[in-house]
């Protein structure tokens, strides 16, 4: 599509004042339009829904606020109003990754490490959508709402507009910029692109196995004992964002403090751990557990890239940088100039708890979702995609799941794979917390 023409559409939707008497809101326009693939986009409004009336409310910066700070209940309903005229409601629960003893470490640009204390906010939030069909993740902090809804039918990402572009008092309605793309293209371009790199990592992963250059270990010699009884497994994640990332988020999401740029990985992994976390479906207590994030304004100097580098030489990179840390599974978040030939993320298949093949790489830099995080770590848990998982032709549930590119659905055959995985000999890692090097039993 045109980008002038996106540009003219956008006018009537902008209330109060012209797009074109506003140049930081159409920069911030051009810049989402620009770097995303969508099919659309809108602006929308928030409203909080009361179940006994269905009347909605109008979210205000106050009322968005007010969620974060802890007069939310348990459960709400909410509606996102976008002003072609849909309606999304949703079933929202606070809900934060586990970061307890966590470190947030930044490279600045001028090489400096900074290390702080980790701390996930009570500002994340995620639900399914009342209709069953869809998952919401919305992040409400400091007032202002991001994040994503993703429905059967079309992937939504809900994008802040920059403060100096809406200046509204706190008490005025809070408006969003809503993009979307279609769910059929997003999945084709998800399983098109990573699924000759899949094979081939698999067999590669199988090979060096087979080679003993993993040696499958059951945690004897550490003096404790695995808890599989209690069914109870804890994952330690470490995340990376690289500076091409950093670099795509500020010039396409207009991120650019460490708070906001925190509060983005927070979201989609909270968002990733509510899927994992129906303990009484998926038959085991999973707790996602985010013991380190690391944001390189500047890459470090063992981490060398270049336009050339294929998605798998900038994974086989992070994986050999911190083959010599404690932790169950890395997660490399990188952007352009990168050689991806259409793969938008890429994991070794099983790799979890194996400290060479423990690694997943997504390419991003223009999003808010958290599709491509679930779907690659659903990989390093040993998922594959369900076409290649033959018993999940048998199951009965008709929805297809988030290894089919479908809304992030937990399908009973998954189950199988998971059982698995949790009790392989050489899966001990997600039986202790060993992020500190120390071992404690469940």
């Amino acid at each position: 599509m045109d980008l002038r023409l996106l540009c003219l559409l956008l006018v009537p939707l902008v209330t109060s004042r012209s797009a074109q008497s506003n140049p930081e809101l159409t920069g911030h326009l051009k810049h989402i339009v620009r770097s995303a693939n969508i099919g659309g986009y809108t602006f929308a409004t928030l409203h909080a829904v009361d179940t006994n009336t269905n009347d909605g409310t109008a979210q205000t910066k106050r009322d968005i606020e007010a969620h974060a700070s802890g007069s939310l209940s348990d459960k709400q309903s909410f509606s996102l109003h976008l002003a072609s005229g849909e309606r999304l409601r949703m079933s929202l629960k606070r809900r934060s990754i586990d970061t307890s003893g966590g470190t947030m470490t930044e490279i600045t640009e001028d090489g400096r490490r900074e290390v702080t204390r980790l701390q996930a906010r009570g500002c994340f939030f995620s639900g399914p959508l009342d209709n069953g069909e869809g998952f919401a993740s919305l992040a409400m902090c400091d007032g202002r709402l991001m994040g994503s809804v993703n429905t059967a039918k079309r992937y939504y990402e809900v994008h802040a507009l920059p403060e100096g572009a809406d200046k509204r008092s706190a008490d005025d309605v809070t408006r969003v910029l809503v993009t979307w793309q279609d769910a059929a293209h997003a999945q084709e371009g998800m399983l098109a692109g990573d699924e000759t790199m899949k094979r081939q990592i698999l067999d590669k992963l199988e090979m060096h196995e087979n080679d003993g250059i993993e040696t499958p270990h059951d945690g004897s010699d550490d003096g404790q004992k695995r808890s599989i009884s209690e069914r109870t497994v804890t994952i330690e994640i470490a995340n990376y964002l690289d500076s091409h990332y950093i670099n795509g988020i500020k010039d396409k999401l207009n991120l650019t403090t460490t708070s906001q740029i925190t509060d983005l990985m927070l979201n989609k992994w909270s968002a990733v751990a509510n899927i994992f976390g129906d303990d009484q479906f998926i038959g085991w207590n999973i707790t996602l557990k985010l013991v380190a994030l690391e944001i390189w304004r500047i890459n470090p100097s063992w981490y060398v890239t270049n336009a050339s580098d294929s998605m798998f030489y900038r994974m086989d990179t992070i994986c050999n940088g911190t083959k010599s840390l404690p932790y169950d599974q890395v997660t490399l978040h990188t952007g352009w100039p990168i050689t991806h030939n259409g793969i938008g993320g890429l994991a070794w298949i099983g790799g979890v708890c194996m400290s060479r093949w423990h690694c997943i790489v997504i390419l991003g830099g223009a999003n808010t979702n958290y599709f491509t995080e679930l779907h690659e770590f659903g990989h390093s848990l040993g998922l594959e995609h369900e076409v290649q998982m033959s018993h999940c032709a048998s199951d009965t549930d008709p929805v297809r799941g988030f290894m089919q590119g479908k809304p992030p659905h937990f399908r009973g055959c998954y189950r199988q794979v998971l059982n698995a995985t949790f009790t392989y000999s050489w899966k001990y890692c997600l039986h202790i917390i060993d992020n500190n090097n120390t071992v404690k039993e469940f």
